[in-house]
C-alpha cells in the first residue's frame, strides 16, 4: 500500500507544497533581516557624516590657531628684536 502510486503523488504533493512554504517563510526573514541591515547601514552613513562634519569644522578650529600662535610668534619675534636694538642702544649710551 505504501508503494501506491497514488500515495507516491500525495506524498510528492505535500513535500513540493512544504518545500514551498518554506521557502516564502525564509523569504519573509531574509527580507527583514535584509531591511534592518540596511536601516543599520543608513544610519551608521548618517553618523558618519556629521563626524565627518565635525571633523572638518575642527580642522578648520586648528587651522586657524595653528595662525594665530603663527602670527603671535612673528610678533614676538619682532618685538624681541626690537627690545634688543634698545637695549644695545642703551648700552652704548651708558658707557
Amino acid at each position: 500500500m505504501k508503494n501506491a502510486p497514488i500515495f507516491k503523488d500525495v506524498y510528492s504533493l505535500g513535500k513540493a507544497e512544504g518545500m514551498r512554504e518554506g521557502y516564502c517563510d525564509a523569504s519573509v526573514v531574509f527580507e527583514k533581516k535584509l531591511k534592518s541591515q540596511f536601516q543599520s547601514f543608513l544610519e551608521r552613513e548618517r553618523d558618519l557624516t556629521s563626524d565627518l562634519i565635525e571633523l572638518e569644522r575642527l580642522m578648520i578650529e586648528m587651522e586657524d590657531y595653528v595662525e594665530y600662535l603663527t602670527s603671535q610668534t612673528a610678533v614676538s619675534k619682532v618685538q624681541q628684536l626690537k627690545l634688543e636694538e634698545s637695549l644695545q642702544l642703551d648700552f652704548k649710551s651708558n658707557k
